[in-house]
């Protein structure tokens, strides 16, 4: 099984994403797209299983009657590392071994043991460095996941990754608001992981990784550090935000007394502003679960950028119904709504 990112949407028919969090199934089941209307959310949930006898795992879903073609897996953020390269001056069919040899020196394992893919930064339009994203998976991770998939009766299509179905997400809600092509800020919790994506014109330009844990504490970092990675979904009254480094503060309060985070994030933007000046933000978006009230009015105190809460509502119809209103079930789904707006003509 290959990484294929990102997917091509096959025949017009009711679509599947899942993703696995330990012994626990995670799904989403979208309507077919038609006429320009928004994807519909017609049912999620979870489903526990035993994962030595994963074959026991096609019985419920047989029972739930979920579509078992073409099927989306998504991987949990720590599952795959998504490296930023300056783009290899080679023929587009050598850009992926290319590639690989850039990045050698960069994970902490062979590379021959990873299954990558590769992804221009930004749309290829906007001046600025050319540079190229690259997914890296380890083997077993990606043969691991096939595997269950096919003891679960479940035709796998695509693998995809957090960074890409939250660069989907973020854009087809600035699509269905007044953003447009303008760039925006999504910062999403996901799990133990905190997940910050700039895009712009429809595509991902820039994206960090976070760990959660302490992410609130008041006592600022010795130096730029990077953190983890999680993923929410919110109902009315939540969004996503943005972060950074490598950057001077512009926070006016003490940085001992400022959640570490907002340091993290302020570094994130003063780089944007450096890097892509033809590209001003039009604000941050943020989700962090039910910490996403308290971030995001920190975050407006301190950064000078409109900040809002996620809200799906935009982009897709039936969510809160589909999850019976339950917020955390929500939250946990949003992410498998990203990739399942993947629709194929986004740049490699």
């Amino acid at each position: 099984m290959t990484l294929r990112w990102p997917w091509t949407r096959p025949t017009p028919s009711d679509s599947l994403a899942i993703s696995l969090d330990g012994s626990t199934l995670v799904y989403a089941q979208v309507a077919a797209i038609a006429g320009g209307r928004r994807p519909l959310l017609r049912r999620c949930g979870t489903v526990p299983f035993d994962t030595a006898r994963p074959q026991e795992l096609a019985g419920r879903l047989r029972a739930l009657g979920l579509p078992t073609q073409s099927v989306i897996a998504l991987l949990q953020v720590p599952q795959c590392q998504l490296l930023q390269i300056d783009t290899p001056a080679v023929a587009p069919e050598e850009l992926k071994a290319a590639a690989r040899w850039r990045i050698k020196d960069l994970v902490d394992c062979h590379v021959d043991d990873l299954t990558i893919d590769v992804m221009h930064v930004g749309d290829g339009r906007t001046h600025g460095p050319k540079q190229a994203f690259v997914a890296a998976a380890p083997n077993r991770v990606i043969q691991g996941v096939a595997s269950l998939c096919e003891a679960a009766g479940l035709q796998l299509a695509t693998i995809d990754i957090r960074e890409t179905a939250q660069r989907n997400l973020q854009c087809a809600l600035a699509q269905a608001g007044t953003q447009g092509d303008r760039a925006g800020a999504l910062l999403m919790r996901h799990g133990e992981h905190c997940l910050l994506t700039i895009c712009a014109h429809g595509e991902l330009f820039y994206t960090r990784r976070f760990a959660w844990e302490g992410a609130l504490d008041t006592t600022a970092p010795a130096a730029p550090q990077s953190l983890s990675q999680p993923i929410p979904l919110l109902d009315a009254g939540e969004m996503p935000d943005i972060v950074d480094y490598g950057a001077e503060l512009a926070i006016e309060d003490d940085s001992a007394e400022t959640p570490r985070i907002v340091i993290e994030v302020q570094r994130s933007l003063d780089l944007w502003e450096r890097s892509w000046p033809g590209l001003p933000l039009h604000g941050v978006t943020v989700d962090a679960g039910e910490s996403t009230a308290a971030l995001a009015a920190v975050l407006a105190r301190q950064l000078g950028q409109p900040v809002a809460t996620l809200d799906p509502r935009p982009a897709f119809d039936g969510v809160m119904p589909a999850c019976r209103g339950d917020t955390a079930l929500a939250r946990t789904v949003l992410p498998l709504l990203g990739a399942l707006l993947r629709d194929g003509h986004r740049n490699r």
